[in-house]
């Protein structure tokens, strides 16, 4: 996180918390937040409130709950919330093991965005 800070100069990290990957990146976030106190770690819920009350972890600063939400399935809700954090980002740090599923569209969406100049990818393999 610290070469992010200091490359890039990223000074807001969005993470969720479904995955080991979501986990080890809040706390290597909370970690450097010693080092760099002006760094915020908000937690971002796909799905929708109303189905999926959210209290926010120890550690974060915020949460980000994606507006229209609730005018989406609840299946649907998830992707379509993911997709609009996508398109309001500079930079993407992605760890994707999966290679059939919701998030390797998301990815693909996400590196036609990088192509047209929108937003800076970073995937770790």
């Amino acid at each position: 996180m610290n070469r992010y800070i200091r490359k890039y100069g990223i000074t807001e990290f969005i993470v969720c918390t479904y995955g080991g990957f979501d986990q080890l990146a809040a706390q290597a976030v909370m970690n450097v937040k010693q080092t760099f106190p002006n760094v915020k770690l908000q937690l971002f819920t796909a799905g929708h409130p109303e189905y999926r009350p959210v209290v926010l972890p120890e550690g974060f600063d915020g949460i980000i709950e994606p507006a229209h939400q609730n005018q989406h399935p609840k299946w649907y809700g998830a992707l379509k919330s993911t997709r609009q954090l996508i398109d309001d980002v500079d930079y993407i740090i992605i760890y994707n093991w999966q290679t059939v599923s919701h998030v390797r569209e998301l990815v693909e969406y996400a590196k036609m965005r990088e192509i047209k100049g929108l937003l800076k990818i970073e995937e770790i393999y």
